[in-house]
């Protein structure tokens, strides 16, 4: 049977066993929280999330067709769910969506990031692209053509030379899954690319949880894996290298296809720790 085809009847399979799962009630939120973090009980963790699965694909479905297959994107947000599940403090008032609804994105960003594009723009780039694609989007529905680059200029934030720019930066990238990035900004291009001189309470808990992954991700490959991944991102504060150049550094060295093979092989053996880890979490083995 073509993959495709398997995808699709996964997808029915996973939306015919979370369509009857209940909505939950304020209250009920507030007892599944206390419920984990008071005691710790599985329960309270399992009900809060699979309370809100709909939500998840939802936001996933926001993703479809920028580098990951829905299914990816699904499981990479249910991940962020059950993140937020174990930190949502039952004493606030906020409903449990809202502070969810930011672990969800982090972490289908963070995913397409990872694995929806051989370019890797600055976050807040990546972010002025998800806006622009999203209101060229818009406005072709609304005008019934594609529109140009004034309309959209007078339809958003962007001038025409931040359009402009963008839109050539869509184009030398590898597939539009480049165009995620991290929350929305008012800033243009050039601002985008300078540094935060201090980085939020938010932005400073999303990259630890970031790196804490990120380790337990590298934990479960071969040491070639770990060396091939650490040296072509720069992990670990060394230099990233290029796959020819990895090549010549091994001994004896090996091809530019190998190390491509190798770091392919990798993130896979990723890929599927990730859906590991949400399988343990659905039997009851809470990770």
């Amino acid at each position: 049977m073509p993959i495709r085809h398997l995808e699709e009847r996964a997808l029915d399979k996973y939306f015919d066993s979370i369509r009857h799962l209940p909505l939950l009630t304020a209250e009920e939120e507030r007892m599944y929280g206390h419920l984990w973090q008071d005691e710790r009980n599985p329960e309270g963790l399992r009900g809060l999330v699979e309370g809100n699965l709909r939500f998840v694909v939802k936001e996933a479905r926001k993703f479809e067709g920028m580098g990951l297959d829905l299914l990816d994107l699904i499981s990479e947000g249910n991940l962020g769910l059950i993140e937020a599940a174990k930190r949502f403090d039952p004493l606030r008032e906020n409903k449990f969506l809202t502070y969810a609804s930011w672990w969800v994105r982090q972490a289908i960003f963070h995913a397409l990031a990872e694995h929806g594009s051989k370019i890797r723009l600055p976050q807040k780039v990546a972010g002025h692209l998800v806006q622009l694609n999203r209101i060229t989007n818009r406005l072709g529905q609304e005008l019934g053509h594609r529109p140009t680059v004034q309309e959209i200029a007078e339809h958003s934030h962007f001038t025409v030379e931040d359009v402009e720019r963008l839109q050539l930066l869509h184009q030398t990238t590898s597939t539009v899954s480049t165009e995620q990035g991290m929350g929305e900004t008012d800033l243009t291009v050039g601002d985008s690319l300078e540094q935060e001189v201090e980085p939020s309470a938010m932005r400073t808990l999303d990259h630890e949880s970031f790196l804490f992954q990120m380790e337990a991700s590298l934990a479960t490959l071969s040491e070639k894996e770990r060396k091939i991944l650490g040296m072509h991102f720069g992990l670990h504060g060394i230099e990233p290298m290029t796959l020819e150049q990895i090549g010549r550094a091994f001994e004896p060295p090996i091809s530019r296809e190998r190390v491509r093979q190798i770091e392919e092989r990798a993130f896979q053996k990723i890929r599927e720790r990730r859906r590991e880890v949400l399988g343990q979490f659905l039997r009851g083995d809470v990770p």
